[in-house]
């Protein structure tokens, strides 16, 4: 549960805290060129952004996330402010704090076959989806794959990299902590959706934002938009891997639980 026996004063506190950790982590970003344009721009303060949303519910994960946001740009900005990414900032740590604490409500049990049944799925269906146009491509199903042309590749690659980054880390991490550490694999397993769908979902609309204000438009939208969503992904893990770990040292520390 939120820690709700907290006063309101010592959540912002922490919170500005966590927030200015994050800014100064941020100000070492390092940015990658791709054709010529900025593409990536990898930083490392998120866990402490996101950690203000575990720690006390969705309102603070968003206003932690567009505060830094804001702060970043106007103390060393790179261009003209866009208003929309701070709203998806904004967006992003709400739904992260949401997620997160909507499935510490289920059991572990159930939330582990729930997780896994969800990344099967979608790496078959969109392996199934190829086969369809390969093997039968005068069936119904193929024909309608066929009628949306290309945005149905788009699609099937994004339903198997779904299920493979959902399922890899997954096992990966059950093999090497599950027995050791059984607390710290739930944890890790309860943190990966619901950081890892807002994270990637947004970074695809993100590209979409910046495009729309003539960023990145010298270059095709899918050579723009891979490269960032795989950037994040690896940042997913990064974030999930010290998250589990804060978790874990705010319990030692304050014995308190988070979520």
């Amino acid at each position: 549960m939120q820690n709700n026996n907290m006063s309101y004063t010592r959540k912002l506190t922490v919170c500005a805290m966590l927030v200015a950790v994050a800014i100064v982590i941020n100000y070492f970003r390092i940015a990658v060129p791709i054709g010529g344009a900025p593409v990536l721009n990898i930083a490392f303060g998120g866990p402490f952004i996101k950690f203000a949303g575990l720690l006390f519910g969705p309102i603070y994960g968003g206003a932690a996330g567009a505060a830094v946001d804001l702060a970043v740009h106007f103390s060393n900005p790179q261009g003209a402010y866009i208003w929309e990414l701070t709203l998806v900032e904004f967006i992003k740590g709400a739904t992260i704090a949401f997620l997160f604490y909507t499935g510490k409500r289920i059991r572990f049990s159930i939330f582990n076959g729930i997780y896994i049944a969800v990344c099967a799925i979608a790496l078959v269906w969109g392996a199934a989806n190829f086969a369809a146009l390969a093997a039968f491509p005068e069936s119904g199903y193929a024909l309608l794959l066929g009628s949306i042309g290309r945005r149905s590749d788009y699609i099937s690659i994004g339903l198997i990299a779904a299920g493979l980054v959902g399922l890899v880390p997954y096992i990966i991490l059950r093999l090497a902590t599950a027995r050791r550490s059984p607390d710290f694999f739930e944890q890790f397993c309860r943190l990966l959706p619901a950081v890892g769908l807002p994270c990637l979902v947004l970074t695809v609309v993100n590209t979409f934002v910046l495009r729309r204000y003539g960023i990145f438009t010298s270059v095709p939208f899918m050579a723009i938009c891979i490269p960032r969503v795989i950037e994040e992904f690896i940042m997913v893990l990064f974030n999930v891997y010290l998250l589990s770990i804060l978790i874990k040292v705010y319990g030692y520390a304050f014995k308190r639980n988070v979520g």
